[in-house]
């Protein structure tokens, strides 16, 4: 799975110094309190309390750190040895407890059937082969147990007027280049000079490729009052739901 240049969300902090708990702490306020506020309800931090569970590229260890708070056993597995030392150094700094795995997700270095629960936000549409990383969840998922995954939606807000509308046609990227060109240079760049691979997702393509999961459910969020025009921010409950910038899939592991 491509790293990233940095990871996301550490450009959100404003007023601390980086690698002191503080700034681990500003970047977590502002993931839940500001930029994603629905995340800790939905993603079920506090539901899996003694359960072994895997984050694929988690960063920061933003949301594994809550799972650990929690009384999770945690693991990360990461392509960026960058990312893993900041997530270690972010645990050591709370003083929580987790495994740091540096391989591609594509190939889990784990035992069929070593986990209760695998996590995974906004990492895998960064993959050439996301089909095969979710073979891999399955593969390493406890009978029973339980995948809740992020990616990006195609019939999202963000997608059709900011990349689409805004960068294709008003500032004429789609005259030179593919939709895949501008999605890259439009998505989490870090204001580097790195151009990450950038995949968008239906809830029919998500439905065929957790194709061997049983219970397959999604839910969308991620839509931002101040990024709707004024005449629709009444709705941004309602909108969110319908065209938010993530497709959050849970779904079980065939008994």
């Amino acid at each position: 799975m491509p790293c990233r240049a940095a990871p996301v969300g550490s450009e959100r902090a404003r007023t601390t110094q980086p690698h002191t708990l503080e700034w681990f702490l500003e970047i977590e306020r502002d993931r839940y309190g500001t930029y994603a506020p629905w995340m800790r309800s939905v993603m079920e931090f506090s539901a899996h309390a003694d359960e072994d569970v895997l984050e694929i590229g988690g960063g920061l260890g933003i949301d594994l750190a809550q799972f650990a708070a929690n009384g999770a056993r945690v693991t990360d597995v990461d392509l960026s040895a960058e990312h893993l030392a900041l997530a270690d150094e972010h645990f050591r700094l709370r003083g929580l407890h987790g495994r740091f795995v540096h391989h591609d997700a594509a190939a889990l270095p784990f035992p069929d059937a070593s986990f209760d629960l695998v996590y995974s936000t906004g990492a895998i549409h960064h993959a050439p082969n996301t089909q095969r990383i979710v073979d891999e969840i399955n593969r390493v998922l406890r009978p029973g147990a339980r995948a809740i995954v992020m990616v990006y939606a195609e019939r999202s807000w963000n997608y059709w007027k900011e990349v689409m509308f805004t960068r294709g046609m008003c500032e004429g990227m789609l005259s030179h280049h593919s939709m895949a060109h501008i999605l890259s240079h439009s998505v989490e760049n870090g204001g580097t000079d790195a151009w990450p691979l950038v995949k968008v997702y239906t809830r029919r393509q998500l439905k065929r490729m957790f194709g061997r999961f049983d219970d397959v459910r999604m839910t969308q969020r991620q839509l931002r009052r101040d990024e709707l025009p004024a005449f629709a921010r009444p709705l941004q409950p309602w909108l969110e739901r319908v065209i938010g910038w993530n497709l959050i899939v849970k779904a079980q592991k065939r008994r």
